[in-house]
């Protein structure tokens, strides 16, 4: 008997070590499992985080992209705006200088284009670079006396053609048709 309850201990003991030890199995299988659980919920939430920074600044490149277009065609506008002007303003010149004509109704061209032209020219001083603006200045003011005064010994196309010039090409450079990058 005394043997049979040796046995019967050592089996208990035996069972009792078991126990432990696959305990300690599954308390360690549990811990790996929460770590990996923790790892990947901390990865997942890494990765979703750098997707909406990236997805962000993508949308910030684009909506940058849409406003400097905008701008651009703001600026084209006022460009095409103020040329209009300025042709108008060369005709009523040479209607004057070059082919005669006077009168009411020369006097109000005259003037109508010397308002647009410079209407239009502020315009260009609120939407464009300061050099495209004293290039537009600059060529107003030429129209302007070509409108008012006889240029001195050549045609008026002549006289506005240097102004003309430089406003035009201030103008491409704006816009960044000659090769270099547009204004922003």
């Amino acid at each position: 008997m005394k043997l049979t309850a040796n046995f019967m201990d050592l089996i208990a003991s035996a069972t009792g070590k078991h126990q432990n030890q696959l305990m300690q199995v599954s308390l360690a299988a549990a811990l790996v499992s929460l770590v990996g659980v923790a790892l990947g919920g901390g990865l997942t939430f890494f990765s979703q985080r750098q997707t909406l920074r990236s997805t962000r600044a993508l949308e910030d490149l684009r909506q940058d992209r849409q406003r400097r277009e905008a701008r651009r065609l703001e600026r084209i506008g006022a460009i095409e705006k103020f040329l209009i002007s300025a042709q108008d303003a060369e005709r009523v010149a040479v209607n004057c200088h070059d082919n005669g004509e006077s009168g009411p109704e020369w006097r109000k061209a005259a003037d109508q284009a010397t308002d647009s032209l410079w209407i239009g020219q502020k315009r260009i001083e609120v939407l464009c670079s300061h050099e495209l603006h004293k290039a537009a200045e600059a060529f107003a003011s030429a129209s302007v006396d070509a409108i008012w005064m006889k240029p001195p010994h050549v045609k008026v196309w002549d006289f506005l053609q240097p102004t003309r010039a430089r406003f035009l090409q201030t103008a491409r450079a704006e816009l960044g048709e000659d090769g270099a990058s547009p204004q922003p």
